[in-house]
């Protein structure tokens, strides 16, 4: 789970409507879209799948984890995690440093993007952006015009990168707590 939270809210998907560091990518997808990444995990390849409701502006990460799923609501900054086998799910909020959440900065923990040349990431077209995470390492994203993001690099490692991208409307259900789900304590 500490895998999804990193890749849900590190930065892979990041936030609603065309939020723009200065100078920077626009860090959001436009538009509805499902973008299934494949991860290294040591040798193993992992797949985790997110959509975005660009009218709804919610989320919905599927990690590599079968039977749990993580919804973001920008609006209303929140966040459940659920966990399918036990019909439960905890509610949390939202990091308040995800671009396009209130308060948040929309720029890097290093103080901006630095553009860089133009790529292609499975026949699309992106732009590179370097800048540097909480951890202070250099970091590139590979973005599209309309804020998807294709490819995430740390220190030159590939940690993400998208296999597919559909664009097309979502079904507002995904992005909805199943009926009958029991609400969980936050773990400490």
């Amino acid at each position: 789970m500490r895998r999804l939270a990193a890749l849900a809210l590190a930065g892979l998907v990041l936030a609603p409507g065309a939020v723009r560091a200065a100078d920077g990518p626009v860090l959001v997808p436009t538009r509805d879209v499902a973008v299934t990444y494949r991860m290294d995990a040591g040798g193993r390849t992992l797949e985790q799948r997110m959509r975005w409701s660009a009218a709804a502006k919610r989320m919905r990460v599927d990690p590599p984890s079968p039977g749990i799923f993580v919804l973001i609501d920008y609006v209303a900054h929140r966040m459940e995690v659920v966990h399918e086998p036990e019909r439960s799910f905890v509610e949390m909020a939202a990091p308040a440093t995800l671009p396009g959440m209130a308060g948040a900065a929309t720029e890097s923990q290093g103080g901006g993007y630095v553009r860089g040349g133009g790529d292609e990431v499975g026949g699309m077209a992106c732009t590179n952006w370097t800048t540097h995470d909480a951890k202070g390492r250099a970091t590139e994203i590979c973005v599209t015009a309309d804020g998807v993001l294709l490819r995430v690099r740390v220190e030159g490692r590939v940690l993400a990168e998208a296999a597919r991208v559909e664009y097309r409307p979502q079904d507002p259900a995904l992005f909805q707590l199943p009926q009958g789900y029991t609400r969980m304590t936050q773990p400490r």
